[in-house]
């Protein structure tokens, strides 16, 4: 069996083999991710998706916004379609029928994204990327129920597998190139970490512990960069790529993890832990597993047109985000415009204060339950939307028609007033909020 190379300067490397066990672990990996964010949208189904609840359809804000979503505003057609996308998404992580699996929950991430593009960010963006090139690649070779059926293989061709492997290292370098380009020595001195980990409802216990350590804000900014900059180099570095290979994961495992314990992203982070194992040498799980299959054999390294097709699809990715005016406004049509700009400056705090009054006078908090704004470790689908929402006049309406007081009065009227603070340091004074009535409904009952 021949060994699989792992120096990227070498044509073995891009159009030969690899190993089928990382390829699996990721889909299963990615597929959990996928989901569980499934199952948190299933409870916003109704107020998101609905022609009845915020966001009732309408002509594509952009041509390229193509959904099947679309097609229906009832809740049980929206329901049917969301369950079907399940499924499917349900079949790629068990490795069942998985390259049309793949293509379904790709269509049904992308669907969704553009349906309701006000709830969603870079994780949706990263995930439909990676399952774009998935449907390229061998991903049931090992640990999948069509292994099970027609026989798994030790390899698969290497070309689509190592543009995954790509995906995040791109991501890390246009990510640090934007933040560099955007907010520039406010990564280094601090102001940017110190100011977005004050950013309300968007914080988890490591961003509010980080609140008062300011000299940590600033090591932690200027790490960042330097990671992000440096994967890319440890990955492809020709020299003991074994070793620079591990430490990238030691980096890419390291920064995702502070994110997560830090700020609330969302699938953001779940996607791109879900990538490391596309990143495993293979001689790394030969001590945990023997390769009991018969490999695939090894043909001379080609670039077939479908190859070529996918390196070029692959290289406007890359470029995109710095030709906004040109290549970046074709992909959107596919949904592979990689998303860079998560955090990448200090961002505004902004949220909602919501006043409802009952019909016997009483005050209450009109919104639901799941409308939750606060710094705990769970996300809402609501955490956008102080920033995102144009029209409120479908959220008003909603409101008074869902609201429920167990069988109490009714609600009366209601109105959302949204707070905006400037970002600011450790050590300054607190910006002045600047308020403004958004939203005054009154609830007509009849």
């Amino acid at each position: 069996m021949p060994t699989e190379s792992e120096d990227a300067g070498t044509s073995s490397y891009w159009l030969g083999a690899v190993d089928a066990r990382p390829l699996a672990i990721f889909r299963i990996a990615l597929g959990l991710v996928l989901l569980q964010d499934l199952y948190a949208q299933a409870r916003g189904l109704e107020a998101f998706y609905t022609d009845q609840g915020i966001f009732p359809r309408a002509p594509p804000a952009m041509p390229w916004m193509w959904s099947v979503f679309q097609l229906t505003g009832t809740t049980v057609g929206v329901t049917l379609l969301f369950a079907t996308g399940a499924l499917a998404t349900l079949a790629f992580t068990a490795g069942l029928f998985t390259r049309v699996a793949t293509a379904a929950t790709w269509v049904l991430f992308v669907s969704l994204e553009h349906r309701v593009p006000e709830i969603h960010n870079g994780g949706d963006r990263l995930a439909a990327l990676l399952l774009f090139f998935g449907a390229f690649a061998n991903l049931s070779g090992r640990y999948s129920l069509d292994a099970l059926r027609s026989g798994g293989c030790t390899e698969v061709p290497a070309l689509a597998p190592r543009l995954l492997q790509a995906t995040p290292v791109l991501l890390y370098f246009s990510t640090a190139i934007e933040k560099i380009r955007d907010a520039g020595w406010g990564w280094f001195d601090g102001s940017v970490i110190s100011a977005n980990v004050r950013l309300r409802g968007w914080t988890r216990f490591g961003g509010v512990w980080l609140q008062g350590h300011p000299s940590l804000c600033t090591a932690i900014g200027a790490a960042t960069i330097v990671i992000e900059l440096a994967i890319p180099l440890l990955f492809y570095s020709p020299f003991a790529p074994r070793v620079t290979r591990l430490l990238a994961i030691i980096g890419h495992v390291g920064l995702q993890v502070g994110i997560l314990l830090s700020f609330k992203v969302a699938m953001f982070t779940y996607v791109a832990l879900a990538t490391t194992p596309l990143w495993f040498v293979p001689s790394w799980l030969d001590r945990f597993e023997a390769k009991p299959l018969g490999g695939s054999g090894s043909a001379a390294p080609r670039l077939d047109p479908a190859g070529l097709l996918l390196v070029g699809i692959f290289a406007l990715v890359a470029i995109a985000p710095h030709t906004p005016k040109t290549v970046g406004r074709v992909l959107p049509w596919t949904a592979l415009d990689l998303n860079v700009g998560l955090f990448a400056w200090a961002y505004p705090s902004m949220h909602w204060e919501p006043r409802g009054e009952l019909e016997d006078g009483r005050a209450v908090d009109p919104l639901p339950p799941d409308a939750d704004f606060s710094d705990r470790f769970t996300n809402s689908l609501w955490m956008q939307l102080p920033y995102r929402l144009q029209d409120y006049g479908p959220l008003g309406r909603m409101v008074c028609e869902r609201f429920e007081s167990h069988g109490g009065p009714r609600l009366r009227r209601w109105s959302l007033t949204r707070v905006i603070m400037a970002p600011y340091r450790e050590g300054e004074p607190p910006r002045e909020e600047k308020r403004r009535i958004v939203l005054e409904q009154d609830c007509d009952h009849r």
